[in-house]
């Protein structure tokens, strides 16, 4: 099984958004880089919490402030596989985080930024699908007859067999890896 990996910065960043995307993203490099060492290929996402705050007028006529915490994802399953990827991530971080935080739509409603209160990475591995090794067919399908061959490999090349056994002559035993392996690949 699975599991997702969750690295979160905490820091209040109250100046400026700018400072704040400026301090995670070399954390979230070094981060990416970290996993891509123990996994060959993962997705990942990077989540923003924000504060923001409207001024409103309570009962009694005092003016009081409303404060609301709103997620930004900043990348949504984003796919790493190379060195490459990780550094266009490093490179593209600001701009992303900008475009992140513009689609948000709090225009005309009243509200407005006060902090970036944390960041969020998670890690989701991904487990590509590869071929298998032998599974015994029922009894219904083990005759040659229906037109199904199913090739008795120990390793996970059975796709490879496949295609050698539709080079062969198709005759007796041509099926076993033995004389599979005798034929030269086109």
């Amino acid at each position: 099984m699975l599991f997702r990996s969750t690295w979160i910065i905490e820091k209040k960043y109250n100046e400026s958004t700018e400072l704040a995307f400026n301090f995670v993203r070399p954390k979230v490099y070094e981060y990416l880089k970290k996993q891509r060492k123990d996994k060959s290929q993962f997705k990942f996402n990077v989540l923003i919490y924000i504060v923001y705050d409207k001024p409103e007028e309570g009962f009694d006529g005092e003016q009081i402030i409303k404060t609301e915490t709103k997620r930004v994802n900043v990348y949504r399953k984003h796919l790493i596989q190379t060195k490459d990827d990780i550094t266009e991530v490093d490179m593209n971080f600001i701009n992303q985080c900008k475009n992140a935080l513009e689609n948000v739509s709090f225009k005309g409603s009243g509200w407005n930024m006060v902090k970036v209160d944390r960041a969020v990475i998670e890690i989701l591995p991904i487990k590509p699908i590869r071929g298998g090794t032998y599974i015994s067919l029922p009894k219904t399908y083990i005759n040659p007859k229906c037109g199904l061959m199913n090739i008795q490999n120990t390793d996970e090349e059975c796709f490879r067999y496949c295609m050698l056994y539709h080079q062969s002559a198709q005759g007796k035993n041509d099926e076993r890896i033995s004389k599979l392996n005798k034929i030269n690949e086109k």
